[in-house]
């Protein structure tokens, strides 16, 4: 029941952002911003467990599974990192393009996505993530770590917040986005 609100959450959010995109070219403010809130395609594993058929080794990407939800420690350009803390700090200054991959995404509308649905394995075809609630369900859990999973899906969705509240800063009568688009910028 929580869970499917939190993906009906979700979903109301994704509407108007998708709307405020026809602002996203040209204005540096917020191309510069929507890398975090909207960045994709992510590689799954860096946050959650993914199926068997995702392989386990990236040669582009050391992080590809790395799990950080399972794993309290990972390895960043061959430093330990303490993942511990799944905060909105650590995910937008540690994880977020971690090791300089662009697909390491660990904060906005798609790692929270992938949090609620789960990863997608229908292909081409119809459906999306079948991820069940036990895996937030710390009686019955399911997949492991469910209480670090609530941790992040609770540090990402309140920095998701915070980072949109700041561009609707940004486009308040004196904001700086607003005053690029007015000035022609």
């Amino acid at each position: 029941e929580t869970l499917n609100a939190a993906r009906d959450a979700w979903k109301a959010s994704r509407v108007p952002y998708q709307q405020t995109e026809v602002y996203r070219f040209g204005n540096k403010i917020v191309d510069d911003w929507e890398g975090k809130v909207n960045s994709w395609p992510l590689d799954e594993g860096l946050i959650d467990y993914v199926a068997k058929s995702y392989g386990t080794e990236s040669d582009a990407n050391a992080l590809y599974t790395a799990n950080v939800i399972a794993n309290k420690e990972i390895e960043i350009n061959g430093k330990k990192v303490d993942a511990s803390k799944l905060s909105p700090e650590f995910l937008s200054g540690t994880l977020q393009g971690a090791g300089g991959i662009e697909a390491n995404v660990a904060t906005g509308y798609h790692a929270i996505e992938f949090l609620l649905w789960g990863q997608d394995l229908h292909g081409t075809g119809p459906g999306a993530g079948e991820r069940p609630y036990t895996d937030y369900d710390l009686k019955n859990c399911t997949g492991g770590n469910c209480d670090r999973r609530a941790e992040y899906l609770k540090s990402a969705s309140d920095l998701l917040v915070s980072d949109i509240q700041e561009m609707v800063g940004n486009w308040k009568e004196d904001g700086a986005a607003r005053k690029a688009l007015v000035d022609g910028e």
